[in-house]
Parts: C-alpha cells; structure tokens; sequence
C-alpha cells in the first residue's frame, strides 16, 4: 500500500496542516459515560456551573431542515479558526446532511445547546456495511 504522502510527495507536494480527529471505544466503559474518565466529569461539571442552561439532546428528525440550519452556523464557526479553512454554503451543507440522513442513527447524534442556542454537535456512525445505504435506499435500523 502506497502511503498518500509519499504519493503526494513524488509529484512535488509538501505537507502543510495536519487535522485531527479522535475516537473513543465506549465499550471501554461498557457503553456507560458514568464509567468514562474522571476529567470528562470535571469538564462537565465546570460546564453546567458556567452556563446552567445547557442541554445536550438528540436532533429532531421531524424538524430535520431547522436543525440543519442550526448545525451549519455552528460547523461553519467552529471551524473557522482553522488557518485554511474555507465557509461551506447551506445549500453544499443540506446537501451533506441529506446524504447523512439516511444513515444515521439519532441516537448517535449529539447537539449541545445554552440558553436555547445551539453551540455545539457531535456525530456518530455505526461501524458496518448494514448502514451503508444500497440503490439509493437508506438501512436505518
């Protein structure tokens, strides 16, 4: 197998940023946050004494279109610290989501609010081909 920089850097590419993304195996903690890491609770903890409005909830799939709306104002501001990122378009956006829509399970969904305002999102996928929609068709369990 051909490493993608080496690939890259054959043709006179150079690395520029690295991105990251982490994951967690809840069955670490048998699939129970009460058993995560002590400092998840600590940050939570310092959370809801900051801002004692804040929810974390599941989206609401019946209002799938205002909660994309929500959802991009929030990935396109968080990501915007990023040196070379560039704003993606609600329409691009909406476009993702619905492709996503098919997949995902609501469950795994995560959207963080304050006050009512949206300010945050985590999203998970299942692990195995049994989601990955066929001819179109979406594999939700």
């Amino acid at each position: 197998m051909i490493r993608t920089s080496t690939f890259a850097e054959r043709y006179g590419f150079e690395k520029l940023l690295d991105s990251l993304a982490y994951r967690y195996d809840l069955s670490l903690i048998d699939f129970d946050v009460n058993n995560g890491p002590e400092i998840v609770h600590k940050i939570a903890a310092r959370c809801c004494e900051r801002h004692g409005g804040a929810v974390i909830r599941i989206p609401k799939m019946k209002d799938w279109g205002a909660e994309v709306v929500k959802l991009h104002t929030v990935y396109n501001t968080s990501l915007a610290v990023l040196p070379e990122y560039s704003p993606i378009e609600l329409a691009e956006f909406r476009a993702q989501a619905e492709g996503l829509r098919q997949i995902i399970d609501p469950e795994l969904v995560f959207i963080a609010e304050v006050d009512g305002k949206t300010v945050g999102f985590g999203l998970g996928l299942r692990a195995g081909s049994r989601y990955v929609p066929r001819n179109g068709q979406g594999a939700h369990p």
